[in-house]
């Protein structure tokens, strides 16, 4: 289980773009697409590696409401290749 204290970062091999608000991530390991919602795609952007989880949640609260999409997004993300840093 991730812990919102952990610093997580992109996969360092992942491609990914944005198109209308959406990320599509690809992982060059298994050849898997992902694709995540605009909150999703917010909180993609922010994993550089270099703050706590629980500190991009904050932010994309403050971006973004009702909680429950914020949480579906961070469900989401997690699914998506990363790496703790």
């Amino acid at each position: 289980m991730i812990k919102l204290e952990s610093c997580l970062a992109q996969h360092k091999n992942a491609a990914w773009r944005v198109y209308d608000g959406e990320a599509v991530v690809i992982t060059s390991d298994d050849s898997t697409l992902h694709t995540l919602n605009p909150v999703g795609t917010r909180i993609w952007e922010s994993l550089d590696g270099t703050r706590a989880l629980a500190v991009v949640v904050r932010q994309i609260v403050e971006e973004y409401r009702p909680l429950k999409i914020i949480l579906f997004g961070v469900a989401q993300v997690v699914g998506a290749p990363m790496h703790e840093g």
